[in-house]
């Protein structure tokens, strides 16, 4: 077969270049960088040097070389170049000897900049201005920007600089404030569609809207991309294109397929959403771009949820709505899992897994003790157990509880029935008539505090709540409970020992606990878990708190008296007091104590740590 013949001529010509802009009215966007460029040059106010960066294909090097032209246009039409001149004509055609166009990526050693320096020098040869053109000038060294430094400072009248990069980070801060910086910027896609429709009607080319979206997407913005992208598809198909044929040509998945993907995740339809999956992956689809269409598309559910409702009764279910934040966490988790997908040796599982993860996140969260898995449900999202606190009588009925408070009524009369206070109001607490509304004697029911509270009956015992097994043991609560009831009778004299807890655990309840049945109390406790763990790690088991007045006291036995000064620190303690007075009032004041203790206790302590660590010294294990 003979070959055809050479003649050194190549008739095709790409369209990015055929159609590059040759005025400032032609450049598609940018108008913040035109508009300023048009003023500079009616009002005579040109710069020596500029600086343009930002993404590339944004039009960059077509405005510097627009500007050039401009700058020796003798024919200037609101600050555009005519075009028809013979500097506009030398310039378009490369032919301009007084336009130096350098790649720094191969000319960016410190004899390059010298050279450069020597050349500057010398007068322009044909126009008025030599305009240096320094492309990706991010590659220039660190010596060879110290060596332009003075030159790019006071450069000749003559001489105008413009450095285009597209990483204006890496150019010396002493070079960023020796220019006058313009950053570019991504093109919307509709102005950009609209661009590709102009260059398809001159080409006489038919070009369908939505093809035109739809490349303009695939090119992000991009001017350069989105216009060779369609002179691949006007070669695809030679008469006209539409959206199918773009996502037939680039392998992209149809709106439809993705859209019945995610009304299967939204709905925890797993065996479509697995179908769905199934078929995407085996037609060979990139699992990174589908995670991008699906955060898309949950995007638009999110921003109008009528798009949702139409497309889950288009599909013949029952909408139900989701809140915002199960699709905010989803976008996320697509966009996480974007990003592992490309150091993953099996992105097709990844892919399968992360559709299972999103789908879970639309399951409705059940709140309250009875609801299933709650605790798992809330540790999975919130990093923490959902920990509710626990009293020290916990193991008791809700049954028990009423069957205790008549034998403490019972107590109370016979003690009044000689004109005598009880012992445990002797001289550590104030009388009846003094008691603050705010406060309520451990036997008697609390003060309301409010006239929607009157209404409303007193809070009964969680019946579905039962104590941690291990913190009875934990915490030597029959020992405690004796402690604050031998503080309490004060001048009595009497020892209370720690038997007498057991006969009357109802008492030891109140005395020991305090505020853990006050329901003020636990919401407090709710809030400091939200806000910091560590923070309620501190407080949540062993002290125990008090009100007494406008003072809420946390105090803290004497095994644990370690922990009274971590909850003092300020920031802690800062924290522990917004939620008190947030709960309690404004005018409540929070204190943390440690108790002290007394011989027997301390003895009964280090007989307790000598068997559980026998053979060891009372030194070693210290007080």
């Amino acid at each position: 077969m003979p070959r055809m013949p050479y003649n050194g001529v190549v008739a095709f010509q790409a369209l990015y270049r055929k159609y590059r802009p040759k005025n400032f009215a032609e450049v598609v966007g940018q108008r913040h960088v035109t508009q300023i460029l048009r003023n500079s040059l009616k009002h005579g106010r040109v710069g020596h040097a500029y600086l343009f960066s930002g993404p590339r294909g944004t039009g960059k090097t077509s405005i510097a070389r627009i500007f050039a032209k401009a700058l020796n246009c003798p024919n200037l039409k609101d600050g555009d170049p005519c075009g028809d001149c013979e500097v506009c004509t030398a310039i378009a055609d490369g032919a301009a000897p007084d336009v130096i166009e350098i790649d720094a990526a191969s000319n960016r050693g410190i004899d390059d900049v010298r050279d450069l320096r020597e050349r500057v020098q010398y007068a322009p040869a044909r126009f008025k201005y030599k305009t240096y053109i320094i492309d990706e000038a991010h590659m220039i060294t660190g010596p060879a920007f110290n060596a332009l430094l003075k030159t790019l400072e006071e450069p000749p009248k003559h001489v105008v600089f413009i450095l285009c990069t597209t990483e204006p980070h890496k150019l010396p801060l002493t070079i960023l404030s020796r220019v006058m910086k313009f950053e570019f910027h991504l093109i919307p896609y509709k102005g950009l569609a609209e661009h590709l429709l102009k260059i398809a009607k001159a080409e006489k080319y038919e070009l369908a809207e939505d093809a035109a979206l739809l490349l303009a997407e695939l090119a992000g913005g991009c001017v350069r991309d989105s216009i060779s992208h369609l002179d691949q598809a006007m070669i695809y198909r030679e008469k006209s294109l539409t959206r199918d044929d773009v996502e037939e040509l680039f392998y992209l998945t149809s709106r439809e397929h993705i859209t019945d993907l995610v009304v299967a995740m939204v709905r925890r339809d797993v065996e479509k959403m697995d179908a769905a999956a199934t078929e995407l992956i085996a037609s060979g689809k990139d699992p990174e771009w589908l995670l991008v269409e699906v955060a898309e598309t949950l995007e638009r559910f999110l921003l109008n949820r009528a798009r949702l409702r139409e497309a889950v009764e288009q599909r013949g279910h029952v909408f139900e709505p989701r809140p915002d934040q199960a699709f905010i966490n989803a976008i996320g988790e697509c966009w996480e899992a974007g990003n592992r997908l490309k150091r993953e040796g099996n992105p097709a599982l990844l892919f399968r897994i992360t559709l299972y993860r999103v789908a879970d996140g639309f399951a409705p969260v059940e709140t309250g003790a009875g609801a299933p898995n709650a605790g798992v449900r809330n540790s999975l999202r919130e990093g923490v157990p959902n920990l509710q606190p626990v009293t020290r009588g916990g193991s008791q009925t809700k049954g028990a509880s009423k069957q205790a408070r008549p034998r403490r009524e019972a107590k109370k009369d016979e003690a009044h029935k000689g004109n005598e206070e009880p012992p445990a109001r002797q001289g550590k607490e104030p009388a009846e008539s003094a008691r603050p509304p705010s406060e309520a004697a451990p036997d008697e029911e609390p003060v309301p505090l409010t006239e929607e509270d009157e209404l409303k009956p007193a809070p009964e015992p969680d019946e579905q709540q039962a104590e941690d097994p291990g913190t009875p043991g934990l915490f030597n609560d029959k020992l405690h409970a004796a402690l604050a009831e031998n503080e309490r009778r004060g001048a009595s004299g009497s020892v209370v020992p720690a038997e007498s807890v057991q006969e009357d655990t109802a008492g030891a309840e109140s005395v020991g606990t305090g505020l853990a049945g006050d329901s003020r109390w636990k919401s407090a406790l709710d809030d400091l878990r939200k806000e910091s763990l560590a923070t309620f790690c501190l407080i949540f088991e062993g002290p125990a708190a008090t009100l007494s007045g406008d003072t809420l006291t946390v105090s803290y036995p004497h095994r644990l008296r370690y922990f009274a000064p971590l909850l003092q620190d300020a920031k802690h303690l800062r924290l522990v007091e917004t939620m008190v007075k947030r709960h309690f009032g404004e005018q409540v004041e929070t204190r943390v104590v440690a108790e002290g203790a007394g011989e027997s206790t301390a003895n009964d302590a280090e007989k307790t740590a000598l068997e559980t660590f026998p053979g060891s010294a009372p030194a070693e294990l210290g007080e």
